[in-house]
């Protein structure tokens, strides 16, 4: 079964390929294999609500089973009214697309404004999956945790806060982590969604 991964974050298609090549009898297919170039607008305010948007809109597109993930992050020192929610990278007064220098350097700034230690990122990503031939839908929370510890000068494709951010309480950064490191929280974090996308592909 071909199901298409709705992403073009570099970050987002390494990390679920190799999450979706723990899942036997399917065949990956990128957005760029199919020659889209273009994104799905993100128009909702909660992960859950755009990523089966996205879901059901590139499946229409495609004809193709579609898997697609959408990201909201809360904090544990933001006031309510300047929690990140879904505009993790229009984190800016316009609500535009900031590149992945900016993102770090806004993050930066209100990690200035806001001092106090023990800092962290509750993240809500929700994965959903649409197949256009029967209708089947599903759609998977998965909550986890980060830590701010101290900027690396390494940043990784898709994934900028991954030079500020642990999975560890005065870890090293994400972008620090070895692929094989990176693996094994994943597979740790994602776990029950394997098992409810299993589930999926049965209906």
């Amino acid at each position: 079964m071909k199901i298409l991964l709705a992403t073009h974050n570099p970050g987002k298609i390494d990390r679920f390929t190799f999450l979706l090549k723990l899942v036997d009898d399917i065949k990956i297919v990128s957005l760029s294999d199919v020659n889209i170039t273009t994104d799905v607008e993100e128009p909702f305010l909660t992960s859950r609500e755009n990523a089966i948007h996205k879901a059901q809109e590139y499946a229409k597109k495609t004809g193709l089973a579609t898997l697609a993930i959408d990201d909201s992050a809360t904090t544990n020192f933001l006031p309510t009214n300047e929690q990140p929610g879904v505009f993790l990278k229009r984190f800016s007064g316009n609500k535009e697309d900031l590149n992945e220098r900016q993102i770090i350097s806004v993050w930066k700034e209100i990690f200035d404004k806001y001092p106090q230690p023990d800092k962290q990122f509750i993240w809500d990503t929700s994965i959903a999956f649409f197949n256009p031939v029967n209708k089947s839908t599903g759609c998977s929370k998965v909550t986890k945790i980060s830590y701010v510890v101290d900027a690396s000068n390494v940043i990784a494709p898709g994934y900028p806060m991954g030079s500020f951010l642990s999975p560890e309480k005065d870890g090293k950064p994400y972008s620090e982590m070895t692929d094989d490191e990176k693996r094994k929280k994943d597979i740790e974090v994602f776990s029950s969604f394997l098992d409810e996308f299993r589930g999926w592909l049965k209906n």
